[in-house]
């Protein structure tokens, strides 16, 4: 696998997200944030948004923000660009992972 294609590639995903408001500390921390302390599960839906008061929400506004914007047919370049990243990450990853077409059917019936 090509490792500086593949750096390259996860920043351009990192970089498509951040022109749509979703800051790199947010991308690469809201994991940690749904994992639930100390057995490491994700958190319920429930869980998760008691999470979300005021004073910790910073954080995710914008990627709420965001979510809803799409919601309401807004966005749309954003959210192209961002699917286009992953769509090239993921077919990279296909290749480099010999994993077949696993990642394009996940990819197709998400759509």
């Amino acid at each position: 696998m090509d490792d500086t294609r593949l750096a390259a590639l996860i920043l351009k995903v990192h970089v498509a997200f951040a022109a749509s408001v979703v800051c790199y500390a947010t991308q690469s921390s809201i994991g940690t944030d749904v994992m639930a302390e100390p057995d490491g599960r994700i958190q319920s839906y429930r869980e998760f948004c008691a999470l979300l008061k005021p004073e910790r929400r910073v954080w995710a506004d914008p990627l709420i923000w965001f979510h809803l914007a799409i919601a309401n047919g807004e966005r749309r370049s954003d959210l192209q660009r961002i699917l286009d990243a992953v769509r090239e990450l993921s077919e990279f990853l296909d290749v480099g992972l010999a994993g077949g077409a696993s990642l394009r059917a996940r990819w197709d019936a998400e759509r």
